[in-house]
């Protein structure tokens, strides 16, 4: 299945139309790979991911709720990621729960130290992890993703969680690759975090 999509969307003559329709259903990573590639609706994009990661938030917190423990996401949610190639094995450390490995392949591949990342990571709102994967280039799907894991699911209430995935999603849309690239200096030049992060009420 996961070939198959791969091999739909690497044909020329795919339009945007169909792979804005292919969006709801394949992967985490081949989403952002028609983010990347097609010229689709940002609108309904926007709307149809915020859906997405509002459902797969809510099976891990009632899942968790249940009693089911943390490995939700090794089982369901964490299928949903992807197979192979650095953001399918980063993603799929996460939804493991081997967040050594997250840490390690994360400052492996795109070169942000461990500390930081962890930071940006347990960080209280979304912006220390949008950034840090802003850095990166991941994309918006990618960090919604990464997101519906750390934060997302434990929040309650489905107004506030569907707040909160809009907020976030605007803030990595919002936020300017200079003052990413400022903040991310900073960070490496071990300014503190949170010091660093000020730079978003200048910009």
């Amino acid at each position: 299945e996961e070939s198959l999509h791969e091999l739909i969307l690497s044909r020329d003559d795919l339009s945007a139309s169909l792979a804005e329709k292919m969006f709801a259903w394949v992967k985490v990573v081949p989403r952002q790979y028609i983010l990347d590639n097609f010229k689709v609706n940002t609108d309904a994009i926007d709307k149809l991911l915020i859906d997405i990661v509002f459902e797969d938030v809510c099976k891990i917190r009632d899942w968790e709720a249940a009693g089911g423990g943390p490995n939700y996401g090794k089982a369901n949610v964490g299928k949903n990621l992807g197979g192979s190639g650095h953001v399918d094995q980063l993603l799929k450390a996460l939804s493991e729960k081997r967040i050594l490995d997250f840490l390690t392949l994360f400052e492996k591949n795109y070169g942000l130290p461990q500390p930081i990342v962890l930071r940006a990571l347990s960080n209280k709102g979304c912006e220390g992890l949008g950034i840090a994967i802003k850095s990166a280039k991941l994309g918006k799907a990618v960090f919604l993703g990464i997101l519906s894991y750390l934060r997302l699911s434990k929040i309650q209430g489905d107004v506030n969680l569907r707040d909160d995935i809009a907020r976030c999603l605007k803030f990595y849309d919002s936020v300017e690759d200079k003052v990413v690239s400022e903040i991310v200096d900073a960070w490496k030049s071990n300014e503190d975090f949170v010091f660093a992060m000020s730079r978003l009420n200048l910009a």
